[in-house]
């Protein structure tokens, strides 16, 4: 019997072994697949199917190992981030006018055409509400979809919006404008409050578990407001605000993660900054990603120019990986703890990290969580079962 027992902590211990040789090392790429360049960040599925537009037109699905599963051609560029409804459905607008709804097998469920009034508005995405309303936002318009495609209402605004909607618990509408004002919109269509800020609102809303709103502006400051309309704080992080925040914790409570200039600011609930990380540069276009740690601390993930950085949450390097092509997109997540994200080089990347998945906050990562659902209702509820 004693023997037999040694026999078997010896197998275990030898395919674990085997096993552990095999595996990935954090920091190091798993798989990377061709999908065309593209800017957009990657939408995950609950099955781990990953959606992401590219620059020649096509919606691409690609499987968890890294294979195409297929490939949605439009009649343009895709520039928005896609987003994923309760139901599995693909929802996403680009510069051919349209907004598509896509089944998960690629076959097209429906579209509507939006009359877009400039180009550079198409970057914006869809956001999913209750019930599966949809919502988006272009030129002075924001409108409010049902599931089917049908068109619920439509509210023109006198200032331009230049932000992806996102949605609060009671289903409130927020979208920024290029005069520096922040909406917030009933889910009837009625305006509730409004907010000015200092200048152009230029970074897509992000929202914690209490319901604070977080966005930044063109003279350099991110904002906290109140789901009443009220200033909660400011922080003047010196440049133009153009990146979402992301919500963690962090070894005082609850933070979020500024990614602006050639910073990222690590920012407490009073709005006071708790470390700052500095990269060799003038400009970082990635937002933050925040993973979930087993035991330690949350991990937090960027890209600069043809890099990829994971901090600690007491802001240390623990590494980085560079790449051959620079990197203009979004990183995501996937739910077992990869990153996610693509380069101009037409890649898309998933690197191993110590993560397992996103952190527990409401809004670790762009848009959300993995969907990019862009709402306080869906997160939630997706993640509650």
């Amino acid at each position: 019997m004693k023997k037999s027992l040694i026999d078997l902590v010896i197998v275990v211990s030898f395919v674990f072994l085997f096993q552990l040789s095999f595996s990935t090392p954090i920091g190091r790429i798993v798989w990377k697949c061709d999908v065309g360049p593209s800017l957009t960040s990657p939408a995950i599925a609950s099955n781990g199917t990953i959606y992401v537009g590219d620059l020649e037109g096509y919606m691409c699905a690609v499987s968890p190992n890294g294979t195409i599963k297929w490939k949605y051609k439009t009649g343009a560029p895709i520039l928005s981030s896609p987003t994923i409804g309760k139901d599995g459905t693909l929802y996403f607008v680009n510069n051919d006018e349209f907004l598509y709804a896509l089944k998960s097998d690629g076959t097209l469920k429906w579209r509507k055409r939006i009359a877009y009034g400039i180009i550079s508005n198409m970057i914006f995405s869809v956001s999913v509400g209750k019930y599966g309303r949809l919502y988006v936002g272009n030129d002075y318009s924001l409108y409010s979809f049902d599931k089917n495609g049908d068109l619920i209402w439509k509210k023109e605004l006198s200032e331009r919006i230049n932000t992806s909607p996102s949605i609060g618990e009671d289903g409130t509408v927020y979208v920024g404008t290029e005069s520096g004002t922040l909406y917030a919109i009933s889910s009837n269509g009625k305006t509730k409050w409004k907010f000015s800020a200092g200048g152009k609102i230029i970074s897509d809303i992000s929202i914690d578990k209490n319901g604070v709103i977080y966005f930044g502006d063109s003279n350099g400051y991110l904002y906290a407001v109140n789901e009443n309309g009220t200033l909660d704080w400011s922080f003047n992080a010196q440049k133009a605000v153009y990146l979402p925040v992301s919500t963690g914790k962090s070894f005082v409570g609850d933070v979020v993660y500024l990614a602006c200039g050639n910073s990222v600011y690590c920012i407490d609930e009073n709005g006071l900054d708790l470390w700052t990380y500095h990269v060799k540069g003038n400009f970082l276009i990635s937002s933050t990603v925040v993973g979930r740690n087993l035991n330690g601390p949350e991990h937090v993930y960027f890209a600069y120019g043809n890099s990829i950085y994971s901090l600690t949450s007491y802001g240390s390097e623990s590494w980085s990986l560079s790449f051959e092509t620079e990197i203009l997109s979004l990183p995501a997540m996937l739910n077992n703890g990869d990153l996610c994200i693509t380069s101009m080089g037409g890649y898309l990347y998933a690197i191993k990290t110590a993560s397992l998945g996103l952190a527990n906050s409401l809004w670790p990562k762009f848009h959300g969580r993995y969907g990019n659902e862009n709402s306080y209702f869906e997160l939630n509820r997706s993640e509650s079962k």
